[in-house]
């Protein structure tokens, strides 16, 4: 049976490497030229395979990557949220960063910067971290950054003593600024970044 319109989609050399898209696969698997993704294997913490070094999938028990090595399973810290904020002449209501589908081991960074100076005075604002406790579901509200009344370009707010915490599943991470204080003409602007990250 022939085909004149097929075209090659996979390709075995001689040395045993297997392409995806490529006639010349340079290492075992090669997919380099494809431009979506890779779907890993997927299952709970009891489903997981017999460990041997090198193994990755995603645990649906914990929400994360995860991998075998040294004898162990272990999670691989991620990015799972970011957010910036430019020209802020107020402080930030409650906002959502994050909404974590299972209880998880978080950190948190927050960095707020002065980009424009008031004409007489001002105050940075602190960021401040919202969240549901895991072992005591308890709302925790945290001060994460400090605020800072020196009304100069470029003074910055960073983040605070303990940026780690562990967040109930399904309930909402949330930041907001408070203590915004600006006099004279010119308001003093602020930018925020924020980070958090998933801990293994």
């Amino acid at each position: 049976m022939t085909n004149a319109t097929a075209s090659e989609k996979l390709r075995i050399t001689s040395a045993g490497n297997v392409g995806i898209g490529t006639t010349n696969p340079a290492v075992s698997l090669d997919f380099n030229t494809k431009t979506d993704g890779v779907r890993l294997p997927a299952g709970t913490t009891a489903q997981r395979p017999t460990g041997a070094t090198g193994i990755i999938r995603y645990n649906t028990s914990t929400g994360s990557l995860e991998t075998y090595s040294n004898s162990n399973w272990s999670g691989i810290t991620e990015i799972v949220a970011t957010a910036t904020g430019t020209s802020q002449t107020a402080n930030i209501g409650a906002t959502t960063l994050y909404t974590p589908s299972v209880d998880s081991y978080y950190r948190i960074d927050c960095v707020v910067v002065l980009t424009t100076v008031a004409t007489t005075s001002s105050t940075l604002p602190t960021c401040t971290l919202s969240f549901t406790d895991s072992d005591s579901n308890t709302a925790v509200s945290r001060t994460i950054s400090n605020t800072n009344a020196g009304n100069t370009l470029g003074l910055a707010a960073a983040t605070l003593g303990n940026p780690f915490f562990y967040a109930k599943g399904s309930t909402a991470i949330q930041y907001s600024t408070t203590g915004y204080a600006s006099s004279g003409a010119t308001a003093m602007q602020y930018s925020i970044r924020i980070k958090l990250t998933r801990m293994p």
